[in-house]
């Protein structure tokens, strides 16, 4: 900060005293608050405040309340596909045994028209016997 130069009728100029941070400001050269320029206030903020005053409570706390229940039948739902998981398994499961004994009879049946055949032959070898013995 330069100092202003006091002019004096002798010869030589005194400059006025630099003031320090420790030392006293004379009250005209002292800033204060209300010397300070002050930002224009909107009234859009004010009607802003107001919204959340009278409805910020209560639509936050129905915004908890729906997370809460969210969750809440989250939960169960989470434990029922599990159990029907756990059944669905237990179901393939028995198809797949299933399978394999309608495979075997399919197997089983399969063998009816050899065995009948089978028979059919002996039958005949049989009574080829018997009419052979009684003769």
């Amino acid at each position: 900060m330069n100092a202003p130069v006091l002019a004096s009728s002798g010869t030589s100029t005194v400059a006025a005293p630099l003031h320090s941070s420790s030392s006293q400001i004379p009250p005209d050269q002292a800033v204060t608050a209300q010397s300070l320029p002050q930002p224009a206030r909107s009234d859009s903020g004010a009607a802003v405040n107001a919204f959340f005053e009278k409805w910020g409570v209560p639509l936050g706390g129905m915004f908890l309340t729906g997370i809460i229940g969210y969750f809440s039948a989250l939960l169960p739902l989470k434990d029922n596909i599990n159990e029907n998981k756990t059944e669905i398994s237990v179901a393939k499961k028995e198809i797949e045994h299933v399978k394999e004994d309608v495979k075997r009879m399919e197997g089983d049946v399969g063998k009816i028209p050899a065995l009948s055949t089978d028979i059919a032959v002996i039958r005949a070898k049989l009574e080829m016997t018997e009419t052979r013995g009684k003769k």
